[in-house]
């Protein structure tokens, strides 16, 4: 991984370092891994950035890389909502309703409660 370029000599405690950065999710532009402070993964190697955005929910596709969250999207936009149970909304401004959220990608859906 530690690499040395002898073109462009570092000072004493500097190295070269190759690594793969992951490109943003093609569908929204979220990056992979990114914190509220900007950073971002540096996978070692291709099979280890793969291993890490799958077991994080993202789809490695010819096309380029995909969220969890857009691959979620796009799962229920061909299979339909996997919504959970209704539960009360706290939300009183048009009078008692209820509210339930997908499992999947998070959609919210409510109406007047019974």
């Amino acid at each position: 991984m530690t690499t040395t370029d002898t073109a462009t000599p570092l000072p004493t405690g500097f190295a070269y370092i190759t690594c793969v950065l992951p490109d943003p999710c093609r569908a929204c532009g979220v990056c992979p891994g990114e914190d509220s402070d900007g950073f971002r993964w540096h996978c070692t190697d291709i099979a280890s950035a793969v291993a890490a955005l799958t077991e994080s929910g993202w789809q490695v596709t010819p096309d380029g890389l995909v969220c969890d969250q857009c691959t979620a999207r796009a799962e229920c936009e061909t299979r339909g909502h996997d919504w959970g149970d209704w539960y009360p909304s706290q939300l009183r401004r048009q009078g008692p309703s209820e509210f339930r959220i997908c499992r999947r990608c998070t959609a919210h859906d409510t109406r007047p409660a019974a």
